[in-house]
Order: structure tokens, then C-alpha cells, then sequence
């Protein structure tokens, strides 16, 4: 009996012994089960480097921007060849075929003075004030910013561009008001001849005669009366004492 109730004792203390390592053996199961997982996530954190491509795509686009964007030399050359082209253009319009010789000559003696004096800011704008004015039809301004330019000091090749384009712009400006001038036709064809060839002796004649029509309009008394301040000034100051000397016996006859 002794030995039984050992036994017995022996069994139950054997298996309270094994129900206490059962949960060690669940919680050693348990432990591969969370690693797989941890694994499965990991490949999740690599995601945030897909912006790198697109940045990369964008540089480009940033690299072009400054090649719009024109540089000084090109915009005065743009200025340039604009006012010489539309000088070009003056005459084109008009049926008059001296009109339109002489806006070409015009346009390209014009073109070469403007880039002459580019780098000059005062003489660039006096330049393209007078050809502005002539575009214009401000055509009694003219000679006088001519006047201006002329009076600043200018290179050698400089002056020569210069007295081109204000003789080419006398003969124009003549041929355009005074082209129709009653009883005047030849004196008009002598004086653009002149000024076209910068010939300053022969204008004085043509000159002088247009200059004391008695059929000229306000307009074209002011516009003579321009080119005579450029070319003879000395005419305005006998014609003034002229006309001074004529109204003077027209008051002594009433």
C-alpha cells in the first residue's frame, strides 16, 4: 500500500511538473510566428525614394529659362533694323517713284548711323528722335534734331553717316511738300537733286526761290523755313529784312 501511494504521488507531482512546461513550449511556438511579420513590413520603408526620378526630370526645364530672354545687343539691333526697314517703306505707298528711291536710300544710310551711334546713349536718342519724327510726319521737327545731333561731337565715319542721312531726309521731306507747288515744279526738282548729291551750292537758287513763293501754306512756310535754318541761314535773315523792307513801302503807300 506504501508503495502505491508513492507511486501515486510520484505521478501527480510528474504531471504538475509537465502542465507547468507547456507554456513555456506555446510561448517558444509563438516566437517564430512574429519574425515573418516583422519581415513581411520591411520592404514597405524603401517607398519614399521614388521622387528622385522626378526631380531629376524637372532640371531641365530650370536650364532653358535663361535663354529667353534677349540680351541688350539684340534689342538694339532689333531697334535697328525696325526703323530701318520702315524708312525703306516711306515712299512704297506713294505713287511717286522719286518718293520711294529715295526712302530706300534713306532707310539703309539711316540703318548704318543708328548702329553707329548704339553705343552712345545721347546720339542714339537724338538719332531716333529725328528718324521717329520723320515716321511720323512731324516733318517740320526734323531738321532741327538733325541740327542737335549735328552740333555733338561725332567720329569721322560718324559726321559722314550723319550729313547722308540729313541731306537724304531734306530731299525727301521736299519732294513730299513741295511736290505739287504751283509754278515751282523745276526749282523742286533742282532742290532734291541738290540735297541728294549734298550738293550745297547748287540747293541755295531752288532754295531761295521756294522760300519766297507767295502760294506756300502755313505748313509748308514752316517746313521751308526748317530747311533754310539747316542749309542757309543766312536766306532767312534776307528774307526777313525783305519782307520788313516790303512792309515798310506798303505802309508808306496808304
Amino acid at each position: 500500500m506504501k508503495h502505491s501511494r508513492f507511486q501515486l504521488i510520484g505521478s501527480a507531482l510528474v504531471a504538475v511538473v509537465l502542465s507547468g512546461c507547456r507554456p513555456a513550449e506555446s510561448s517558444k511556438s509563438a516566437a517564430p510566428d512574429d519574425k515573418p511579420a516583422a519581415a513581411k513590413t520591411a520592404p514597405s520603408v524603401s517607398a519614399p525614394a521614388s521622387p528622385a526620378p522626378s526631380q531629376a526630370a524637372t532640371a531641365p526645364a530650370a536650364s532653358q529659362t535663361p535663354a529667353l530672354t534677349p540680351s541688350p545687343a539684340a534689342s538694339v539691333s532689333t531697334t535697328v533694323s525696325e526703323l530701318g526697314k520702315s524708312l525703306m517703306s516711306l515712299g512704297k505707298s506713294s505713287a511717286d517713284a522719286t518718293l520711294k528711291d529715295i526712302g530706300a536710300q534713306l532707310g539703309t544710310s539711316a540703318q548704318s548711323l543708328l548702329q553707329s551711334v548704339s553705343g552712345n546713349p545721347s546720339l542714339k536718342s537724338t538719332t531716333e528722335s529725328a528718324v521717329g519724327s520723320l515716321l511720323g510726319g512731324k516733318d517740320s521737327q526734323v531738321m532741327g534734331l538733325y541740327q542737335k545731333l549735328g552740333s555733338a561731337q561725332l567720329t569721322e565715319s560718324q559726321s559722314k553717316l550723319f550729313k547722308e542721312v540729313k541731306d537724304l531726309s531734306a530731299a525727301y521731306l521736299t519732294q513730299k511738300n513741295f511736290a505739287g507747288l504751283p509754278g515751282a515744279e523745276g526749282d523742286v526738282t533742282k532742290l532734291v537733286s541738290a540735297f541728294r548729291k549734298s550738293d550745297y551750292t547748287g540747293l541755295m537758287a531752288p532754295l531761295k526761290n521756294i522760300y519766297g513763293s507767295a502760294t506756300l501754306t502755313p505748313p509748308q512756310k514752316e517746313m521751308v523755313g526748317s530747311l533754310v535754318d539747316s542749309y542757309a541761314p543766312a536766306l532767312k535773315k534776307y528774307g526777313d529784312t525783305l519782307n520788313k523792307g516790303l512792309n515798310s513801302l506798303n505802309s508808306l503807300g496808304k
